[in-house]
């Protein structure tokens, strides 16, 4: 017979993590599957190819879609236990109502009485995950010398440089290391919150190295139905484990190509993808900037925001 678990959630990053996490916390038979290594601080590696390796997806490229000319983009992710949460750089924005405007313009979605979102609605979630997180503004002590060329830089045009909200608690050494996992764990991540606190005290199963092939889908009486998935685990042997409830929490790139492979006939699959871009800037100066000792984002620019 088949393992059979309340919730299976493929996926362990960002979504995935916090739905395994609250469910197993909340008593749940809960099944977290994840493809990457389950890695910790007293792994994580400075060296950057090696880190690489070991925690991302292989990078894959795209292009700007209408231009080109701009180049190609890269697309990183994090493929290890905590996802993207393990190899970002913590940064805690919340999302304005302009912003919630334009995604209830772009997909409908509505709240539970049918309005469009708006901040009063998501305040006391963000006030609550904030508070798991431990979330903080990052101060002038979290700034080398490289964030205050910057912010006089900004200055001379007009505009302000902000320190950001991170949920990076004060052991943070400023070793500019967030991309290749904390070696503090001053850094938070669904790695060493939402599942550690569940895994460690056995209410949440967690298996990593895990490749979900497919969603299990059956024909029921109210149509079709998730009632499972297939996977390869640890050691390549081929299993399937049954669910009440599925969740696939797997990224904006990988999900669609699960649910592609799973057969779910929806033509918007893998399609209108947004991101939200970097990029790099470089310039020489007389006096040491020290940019390597820092934080790869303490600061932010809001005045330009459209």
């Amino acid at each position: 017979m088949n393992e059979h678990f309340e919730v299976v959630v493929v996926g362990s990053g960002a979504g995935g993590g916090v739905v395994a996490g609250e469910l197993a916390q909340r008593g749940r038979s809960v099944l977290l599957l994840e493809a990457g290594p389950h890695l910790t601080a007293a792994n994580f590696v400075r060296w950057e190819s090696k880190a690489s390796h070991d925690l991302w997806w292989p990078l894959r490229f795209a292009f700007p879609v209408g231009d080109p000319g701009l180049g190609p983009v890269a697309l990183i992710g994090g493929r290890c236990v905590g996802g993207s949460t393990t190899i970002n750089t913590k940064v805690a924005l919340r999302a304005s109502q302009r912003e919630l405007d334009k995604w209830h313009a772009a997909s409908g979605l509505t709240g539970e009485r049918g309005e469009p979102f708006n901040t009063a609605d998501l305040e006391p979630h963000y006030d609550r995950v904030e508070r798991y997180l431990g979330v903080r503004e990052r101060t002038d002590w979290d700034w080398r010398e490289c964030v205050r060329t910057a912010r006089r830089g900004f200055e001379a045009v007009g505009a302000s440089l902000e320190p950001v909200r991170a949920y990076t608690d004060e052991n943070c050494m400023q070793c500019g290391s967030c991309l290749q996992g904390c070696p503090t764990n001053a850094g938070k991540s669904t790695l060493n919150t939402y599942i550690h606190r569940t895994w460690m005290s056995g209410t949440l199963t967690l298996r990593p190295n895990s490749l979900v092939d497919r969603v299990v889908i059956d024909d029921g009486a109210d149509g079709p139905r998730a009632n499972g998935v297939a996977y390869r685990d640890a050691d390549g042997a081929s299993r399937v484990v049954e669910a009440d409830v599925v969740v696939v929490a797997g990224g904006s790139l990988n999900t669609p190509q699960l649910l592609l492979r799973s057969g779910v006939p929806n033509q918007m699959i893998g399609r209108t993808l947004g991101l939200h871009h970097a990029q790099f800037v470089f310039a020489l100066f007389d006096e040491p900037q020290d940019c390597h000792m820092v934080a790869p984002i303490t600061s932010h620019c809001m005045d330009f925001a459209a």
